[in-house]
């Protein structure tokens, strides 16, 4: 399909705020200029294992983009799902994957071998031919349920691990983007800032900067301080902690609250997680909850994934199949957003209907659906979730050490300012003790690997 005989392969690292979005934005407005310049469209496809991730370099999630499998074995697509798949790339020369540390060696093979299967004349090749921008950061969060694309195979791998591993180590240039840019600034707080992220990346927290974090502790701020903190969203490690705290910020508004199941369709479409389709199965809500979007409504006007709001009002309608009052829209006051509404709140906050969205997906025996309200509770989220968001102000508690690499790092990167974080308790120096492990030695060895393909400098 026009693809060159020699594809570009190229790893893109940069740690938490070095612009790797940026450089995406930058590479895409100027691809489709010279493609809108000789009156071609646009070459490039951008995507991201997860929906945030993916909105946040106004991409797409790999599921969807490439028909990926959820929750079943990878198949290759019948003839009546390629062709329209293949006209969709039919002009495709370039694909971001971003938030790389989130892609397992198997979802890596399904990629690989999808894209072998859109581009027949070039199946030979990994991904098809197609040049690849690899881009992220091995020390955030590692996939979930997979390998991570650096670490060593095992004794007897899995048939797909190993070709997952391959087309990785296929990618064999890298370019490095070594300047902080989301904690910028050129004063004392900004530069410790930066170097406290640096050791919390790099495993090596020194006594300076696990005292500077101290500073952000509840206990030693000001009672205005931390009052200015009640509505930030906090970040907990797991889904339970998660739950467990939206639950309680339900109970204490006081309101009725309203349970609003989806309607699924397709054998086993009930057991699929948030993150493989884009919606949740249950939604618990009232007046007054803290809400985030999880798909992008209206991208030009900012009614986009991650968008924070609260419910101002419950539209019911009858539904004629079950003669009961079902929840037709749901009225946000949406947070930095000046597009049309139906009207403005005394704070300034506009207010807009959301209805409820189907999404489709190739299920365990065929394909399957849900219609649900594309939100989710966002008192808090899970660090997994923020990854790829920048907030403006987050509560954390890190008393005990991550159960998973890049958790506080992740967390903590969030912001742009120390004065953005507030964490509920204080912790000892040695909850960020450095330990040795296998994946640590693996992520070692293949930075080492791949210091030999850099181009030429560093990029900032």
């Amino acid at each position: 399909m026009g693809l060159g005989p020699s594809p570009l392969r190229i790893n893109v690292d940069g740690e938490a705020g070095t612009g790797k979005s940026h450089l995406i934005a930058v590479l895409s407005t100027t691809l489709c200029d010279m493609a809108r310049a000789n009156g071609k469209p646009m070459p490039l496809a951008r995507a991201a294992p997860t929906g945030v991730a993916a909105f946040n370099i106004n991409g797409r999630t790999t599921y969807d983009l490439l028909r990926l499998p959820v929750n079943r074995p990878f198949e290759e697509l019948p003839a009546a799902s390629l062709t329209p798949l293949q006209q969709a790339f039919k002009d495709i020369h370039y694909l971001v994957l971003d938030e790389k540390s989130m892609i397992g060696q198997v979802h890596l093979a399904w990629i690989d071998r999808r894209l072998r299967q859109i581009y027949p004349a070039r199946n030979n090749d990994y991904f098809g031919g197609l040049n690849i921008l690899l881009v992220g950061d091995f020390h955030q969060l590692p996939p979930v349920g997979q390998a991570a694309l650096y670490s060593n195979l095992p004794a007897r791998p899995s048939e797909l691990a190993s070709h997952g591993k391959g087309a990785y180590e296929a990618i064999d240039r890298t370019a490095v983007l070594d300047q902080v840019m989301r904690q910028g600034g050129d004063d004392a707080e900004s530069s410790a800032f930066r170097t406290a992220l640096a050791e919390l990346r790099s495993d090596s927290v020194s006594d300076s900067t696990w005292k500077l974090l101290l500073t952000r502790c509840k206990q030693g701020l000001s009672t205005n301080e931390v009052t200015g903190f009640d509505d930030a969203i906090r970040l907990y490690g797991t889904r339970a902690a998660v739950g467990k705290y939206n639950t309680i910020r339900l109970r204490d508004l006081l309101q009725p609250v309203v349970a609003i199941k989806s309607v699924d369709t397709g054998v086993g479409a009930r057991k699929v997680t948030p993150d493989q389709c884009d919606t949740i199965e249950n939604l618990a809500l009232c007046i007054g909850a803290k809400v985030m979007l999880i798909q992008n409504i209206w991208v030009e006007l900012g009614l986009v994934n991650g968008t924070t709001g609260i419910v101002e009002d419950i539209v019911w309608k009858r539904h004629a199949d079950i003669k009961k009052d079902q929840p037709q829209s749901l009225l946000i006051a949406v947070d930095k957003y000046n597009g049309p509404a139906l009207f403005t709140r005394q704070d300034g906050k506009k207010v807009v209907p959301i209805f409820s969205v189907l999404r489709e997906w190739e299920g365990t025996r065929g394909s399957c659906s849900r219609r649900q309200f594309p939100i989710t509770l966002a008192f808090a989220l899970t660090i997994h979730k923020s990854q790829g968001l920048t907030l403006d102000r987050v509560v954390l508690d890190i008393k005990d050490k991550d159960k998973t690499t890049g958790l506080t790092y992740v967390a903590i990167s969030r912001v742009k300012k120390l004065s953005g974080l507030l964490f509920e308790r204080a912790f000892d120096k040695e909850r960020f003790q450095p330990t040795m492990s296998k994946t640590k030695e693996a992520r070692q060895q293949d930075f080492e690997r791949r210091q030999q393909q850099l181009l030429r400098n560093n990029y900032s």
